[in-house]
Order: structure tokens, then C-alpha cells, then sequence
């Protein structure tokens, strides 16, 4: 019976984790995050955002990644913790992210606190 007792708490302590974490990051979300629209362009096991309004489908599906990097001046990768998102993206996919800082180098990388495809 004690066994039952420890594994249902540490049960609804983890679920009390993941709960705390959702409400601090849309917390996040509310405070003060910036938003930023773009292509994703998806290679080398990575997901990449091109801010440039010019940029077309076709474009970024023709080319690689470092061509992408080379040809367009705003391209940062994007740091996404919910990696179910990565089964539902695709190159070519617009997008809108919220975070709340940018990590400087080349391509810059961006934590991302919520993605919605447009």
C-alpha cells in the first residue's frame, strides 16, 4: 500500500512540474515576448526561420541550407523545445514565433516560447 501512496505522489509532483512550467512560459508570453514572421526552412536536422519578406517556397526548396544562410540577411535558428512541432512543420511553412531573446552567432539562434503556422 505504501508503494501505491509514493508512486501516486511522485505521479502528481511531476504533473504539477509540467503544469508550472506551461504557466511560466505563457507568463513568458505575456511579459514582454517579441514576435517575429517568416519561412521555416528546414536542413541539416535543424529548423531555420527566414525573416525576409521576398523569400519564396520554391526559393528555399531549391537550394541548401548554407545557400539560404549566404543569400538572405535575416536567418536565425530556432531553438524549439516542443519537438512534436517538428513532425508538423515544413519547409515553406510561414510562420509567427514569440520569444524572448536572441543568442548572437552566426546564423543567430532563437529560443522559441511559441510557434503558430500562418
Amino acid at each position: 500500500m505504501n508503494r501505491v501512496y509514493i508512486l501516486l505522489t511522485a505521479l502528481l509532483f511531476f504533473i504539477l512540474l509540467f503544469y508550472a512550467g506551461e504557466l511560466s512560459q505563457k507568463a513568458k508570453i505575456k511579459q514582454g515576448a517579441m514576435t517575429m514572421q517568416g519561412m521555416l526552412v528546414m536542413g541539416n536536422g535543424q529548423i531555420y526561420l527566414v525573416g525576409d519578406d521576398d523569400v519564396s517556397k520554391e526559393e528555399v526548396e531549391s537550394v541548401s541550407i548554407n545557400e539560404v544562410i549566404g543569400r538572405y540577411g535575416s536567418v536565425a535558428k530556432l531553438d524549439i523545445q516542443n519537438h512534436s512541432f517538428f513532425k508538423r512543420l515544413q519547409t515553406g511553412d510561414r510562420v509567427k514565433i514569440w520569444y524572448t531573446e536572441v543568442q548572437e552567432s552566426f546564423p543567430s539562434k532563437i529560443h522559441v516560447l511559441k510557434l503558430e503556422v500562418l
